[in-house]
């Protein structure tokens, strides 16, 4: 009875001959739903006029703003006559609607609306007083309602009975994570899907997709798809779909929103409903390797990579300039150790190392750049560090190539020797060449250095001559002094020194030689040891004879 004022009917009246609502409403008296859609058996809107029916998201100002109710109040006039109120909204979200509207039992159903200088348009549905002086509230008409009041109209004016699958809100469609790296990451995205038409609904799938913009279309990324079996009318359904993310997506920034029935194999009620995206929030998809360090320095001392040192076996390695385009760098793995190609588990999320220590030897320190998302960028060596501290070894081989001589043997022929000696050995920074000493000192050494493994001493006098080296390698490392050769000449016209050299005890020596006991018995010292000075003036194995 619209207008109905004390019993007077200003329209006349209709009677309802349907009923819909939501089955949460029927089956637990959900008050997120409290609403019906009742079907009168003539347009009395003809006389009455309409309404417009009006949604937007929650925050918009339009529900804090302005607003109109009307209704009977059963507290005046004991319900019977129509009274009006306007204030202020109070609160809202998606499925509530909070006001400062004066109500009372009797006015459930009523509208709650705006009006713009040409139309009214109704936001809500009053259904709750508020309690304590509390603000009162109602149903709210979310895009969901929006669509199921549209659809049922429409079914009852045309008499066409289908289904019409919708999304609903947002706040029941989201995702696990927002990073994400393709092929690997697990995901899970979900929606809610309900049937606002006026019959069951065969089998229909749910394709969730990721979009570089928030138009959700069939040539987007598709992540994956649910299928539903059936779905009747009013009732809804959650759909999830869960897995690995597909590693197809290239890296980038991503909307994810989701298409119901995507082939539209269902003939709807309306098919522009069908679509919907989270616009809270955004997918990072990250499938690229980060970029490795530009720069490692050493801070323990001073070297160089892969130049040979002697000073430093303990290295301080920095390093910078690493980075990821699509999320952050997380650490890096590390390797330390003999291997040009070495890798390992090592890992650190800093950008220095200082417990590492070296033997002899080429080490090479190795980096592997790692994201939050695991994605790793190739091996690559920074620092070939190079520690030598030990010795070289001298040469073992050493021969007189000008004619023939015999390592400590005496020989009259060759008074011009040349030498030439086996390389030193040093496996490390390499032998760089040796010091040289050439004369008649059996321990002797020298500061003459040369770089070859030969030595031309030139031409030389009767004696004994020691030639004796020390190997040096690259970073100055030094073995002991060594003779390589004992070289031995006579060249004077006496009898040959070898040939008269005492080998045996002086009684078997004054057998082979009769003229000292001839001397001796004269008692001739003098003569004696002139003769003895002459003959015998030279060391052998640490006596004078």
């Amino acid at each position: 009875m619209p207008g109905e004022d004390s019993g007077y009917e200003p329209y006349g009246h209709a009677w309802a001959i349907n009923m819909r609502c939501y089955e949460s409403w029927i089956v637990s008296g959900d008050q997120k739903h409290d609403f019906a859609v009742i079907t009168l058996d003539q347009d009395i809107g003809l006389q009455a006029g309409w309404f417009e029916i009006y949604t937007s998201i929650p925050s918009n100002s339009i529900y804090l703003g302005g607003l109109n109710t009307a209704g009977y109040p059963s507290d005046l006039d004991g319900g019977s006559n129509l009274y009006w109120n306007y204030e202020n909204g109070f609160d809202v979200n998606e499925y509530n609607h909070w006001y400062w509207l004066d109500t009372y039992g009797g006015q459930s159903g009523s509208p709650i609306w705006i009006f713009d200088g040409l139309n009214r348009y109704i936001l809500s549905i009053h259904t709750y007083s508020g309690s304590g002086g509390s603000a009162n509230y109602g149903t709210r008409i979310n895009q969901v309602k929006y669509d199921c009041i549209k659809n049922w109209l429409l079914v009852d004016t045309t008499l066409i009975e289908k289904p019409d699958l919708t999304v609903e809100s947002t706040m029941h469609g989201g995702f696990n994570t927002t990073l994400v790296r393709p092929g690997v990451s697990g995901f899970s995205a979900w929606s809610k899907i309900r049937n606002i038409g006026t019959i069951q609904s065969q089998s229909f799938d749910v394709s969730y997709f990721a979009s570089i913009d928030n138009v959700i279309t069939d040539t987007d990324y598709l992540i994956g798809q649910e299928f539903i079996s059936n779905l009747n009318p009013t009732e809804s359904i959650d759909s999830e779909w869960t897995g690995i993310f597909p590693s197809t997506i290239p890296s980038g920034e991503y909307y994810i929103g989701w298409i119901v029935d995507l082939q539209k194999s269902i003939s709807e009620l309306n098919e522009n409903n069908n679509i919907n995206y989270i616009y809270s929030e955004k997918l990072h998809v990250d499938g690229t390797a980060p970029i490795n360090p530009i720069t490692c320095l050493q801070l323990n001392g001073s070297t160089e990579s892969n130049v040979w040192q002697n000073v430093v076996n303990q290295p301080i390695f920095q390093w910078e300039g690493s980075n990821d385009i699509h999320t952050s760098v997380a650490g890096y793995y590390y390797y330390w150790g003999t291997r040009s190609d070495g890798t390992s588990l090592f890992f650190t999320n800093q950008s220095s190392l200082d417990s590492l220590k070296a033997n002899s030897g080429t080490f090479y320190f190795r980096l592997q750049t790692i994201d939050l998302l695991g994605n790793a960028a190739p091996w690559d060596t920074f620092y070939v560090f190079k520690y030598d501290d030990i010795p070289p070894t001298n040469p073992e081989i050493c021969m007189q190539t000008n004619g023939t001589t015999e390592y400590d043997v005496w020989q009259k022929s060759i008074n011009n020797p040349f030498f030439d000696w086996s390389e030193g050995v040093d496996n490390l920074s390499g032998i760089s060449g040796y010091y040289v000493y050439w004369g008649k000192d059996s321990e002797g050494k020298s500061d003459s250095f040369s770089h070859f493994s030969y030595f031309d001493p030139g031409r030389v006098n009767s004696g004994i001559y020691y030639l004796r080296i020390q190997a040096v390698d690259q970073i100055g490392n030094a073995n002991n002094w060594d003779t390589l050769y004992i070289f031995k000449y006579n060249g004077s016209s006496e009898d040959n020194l070898e040939d008269i050299e005492p080998k045996n005890n002086p009684i078997e020596l004054f057998i082979k030689h009769p003229i000292l006991w001839v001397s001796l018995l004269l008692g001739g010292l003098s003569t004696t040891l002139y003769f003895m000075n002459k003959k015998f003036s030279f060391i052998r194995k640490g006596r004078e004879c």
